[in-house]
């Protein structure tokens, strides 16, 4: 069951900020330890992914998100969260420490 502010619309959904690779020092300051950012090419992480046992497409998809990344693709930061919701998204920040027991 739908409503008219959603029927047949595609909300794009964002943080409050822009998403980079940096994710692994928010990771570090909150968790407080070390958490580095090691790239593999599209090749190598796809064979990673594929040892551990997920199915072809899923690492193939994941290796065109990380594309999208590279290419800019987290760049955009939208303001519906807050016009959907009428508050404040929550930063990558917040949710590591909302969620951190996830992580350790």
């Amino acid at each position: 069951m739908g409503s008219a502010l959603h029927d047949g619309r595609v909300h794009a959904l964002t943080g409050p900020e822009a998403l980079t690779y940096d994710a692994a020092g928010v990771l570090s300051r909150v968790l407080d330890r070390p958490v580095r950012f090691v790239g593999l090419s599209d090749a190598d992480a796809r064979a990673a992914m594929l040892e551990r046992g997920p199915p072809a497409f899923h690492a193939d998809a994941l290796i065109e998100v990380s594309r999208a990344y590279r290419g800019g693709g987290a760049e955009t930061v939208t303001t519906t969260v807050r016009d959907l919701t009428g508050r404040e998204p929550t930063t990558f920040e917040q949710f590591v420490r909302d969620h951190r027991s996830a992580f350790v």
